[in-house]
């Protein structure tokens, strides 16, 4: 692929920028709120 540096710049930020993202996401993912209001563990009582 014939990339410029520019180009090459913004899209591992964009990159960057996404791997954050998902991984915030996957983290707020982790925890749920159960009817008491107390955040648990994701898994820990749901059988999916």
């Amino acid at each position: 692929m014939n990339i410029t540096g520019h180009d090459c710049n913004l899209l591992q930020r964009l990159v960057f920028y996404a791997q954050i993202h998902i991984s915030v996401e996957s983290v707020w993912d982790q925890f749920q709120i159960d009817p008491n209001g107390s955040p648990i563990l994701a898994g820990t009582e749901s059988s999916e």
